[in-house]
């Protein structure tokens, strides 16, 4: 038997050197495969960072984008509901003082309205209404709450006293101001410098 051993011992020194040499790859293959794997998983717990700092930024950014759009509409609603033209909404101010003076059970003695320019440049147009009203204290506080309240662009420009009656009731005088947009004139290009 141990000439059979002696007579395989190449091949039994190869198989072994082999063996040895298997043995040996595998675990540096191990080892460096398990470096990878963590280094992968490094980049990988790196980028879901990051991907968690861009979608913060996103969102950051989306609510601004949103709250821009918002300004926006906002804008364009002042614009063209709120200063539309005369034609548009003078009927609707003066309709609606004259429902609020009802609804604040007060009399409409007068109501007169005058149209002017703005100077500032704007191209606006300002209106002055001015009416009179009759009735009791707490119907006259009524109506200016409403006036501050109402969905008309109206300002309360000034109220003054006209007349004590004599059945108690007081006589105010009050004068609205609010703005119209005007004509769209063309921009004109400026140049860059």
């Amino acid at each position: 038997m141990i000439a059979f051993w002696q007579q395989r011992r190449a091949w039994i020194l190869i198989v072994g050197l082999l063996l040895a040499l298997n043995t040996l790859f595998f675990f540096t293959y191990r080892v460096r495969y398990e470096q990878r794997v963590d280094d992968a998983h490094v980049r990988l717990d790196q980028a879901k960072e990051q991907l968690a700092v861009a979608k913060s930024r996103r969102t950051e950014f989306q609510s601004q984008l949103d709250a821009h759009k918002k300004l926006l509409e906002t804008i364009a609603t002042v614009y063209d509901d709120w200063w539309s033209t005369p034609e548009k909404r003078l009927t609707k101010v003066i309709a609606e003082i004259r429902s609020l003076v009802e609804r604040s059970g007060l009399s409409l003695q007068a109501l007169n309205f005058s149209q002017s320019e703005t100077t500032d440049g704007s191209g606006t147009t300002n209106v002055e209404i001015t009416f009179s009203v009759q009735g009791s204290y707490m119907q006259l506080r009524r109506l200016v709450n409403m006036l501050e309240l109402s969905e008309q662009f109206v300002i309360i420009d000034a109220i003054s006293f006209a007349s004590e009656q004599p059945d108690g009731s007081i006589a105010l005088n009050l004068r609205l101001r609010t703005l119209f947009k005007g004509e769209q004139k063309p921009v004109k290009a400026r140049a860059a410098r």
